[in-house]
């Protein structure tokens, strides 16, 4: 059973043996420790963010994090962990300290100079392949996407008129 205020991904097992002095730490021990310390710094979600930061610097996506829980963690893996959990803890956006961000079907990169794609966003480019979907000559549609800063929307119309050029037969212009 997971101790007072730890989640199951941080519970470490059992039958692991406590670390030595010198011993290599888990990405388990880890992701306890960048709980923590998020919190502290008022985090306002210490739990999650702490999930995302550490499969980020162990190089695993949050979904594969738990296989890499038990391993031990790099000198220059952890060095970046700390950087992202400091930055991070004096209130920069969790998508600027991991420098990408989830929209739609994309993984794009952020930092300072974008704006960080919102699930509102992700409606109105919903909405915009909707309707060049319903036209019947969608192949030839004309999207502009001004001022956007990341692209998120122009990118997500474009991937999905790729997948319609293609599922339709059609031939994309060169």
């Amino acid at each position: 059973m997971p101790g007072a205020g730890l989640t199951a991904l941080e519970a470490a097992p059992s039958d692991e043996a406590q670390s030595e002095p010198g011993d290599s730490v888990s990405w388990r021990a880890l992701l306890r420790e960048t709980r923590a310390r998020l919190a502290r710094a008022g985090a306002e979600s210490p739990a999650a963010d702490a999930r995302h930061i550490v499969g980020s610097a162990a190089g695993a996506e949050e979904a594969g994090l738990v296989p890499v829980l038990d391993r031990p963690a790099t000198a220059r893996a952890v060095a970046r962990l700390d950087a992202m959990v400091a930055a991070r803890s004096e209130g920069r956006p969790l998508q600027y300290v991991l420098g990408r961000w989830g929209f739609r079907t994309l993984d794009l990169l952020v930092d300072h100079r974008v704006m960080i794609p919102r699930p509102e966003t992700e409606a109105v480019a919903g909405w915009a392949i909707a309707e060049i979907a319903s036209r019947s000559q969608a192949s030839e549609a004309t999207l502009v996407d001004l001022g956007t800063g990341s692209g998120a929307i122009a990118l997500s119309v474009a991937v999905i008129q790729i997948l319609m050029i293609v599922k339709y037969g059609r031939k994309a212009e060169t």
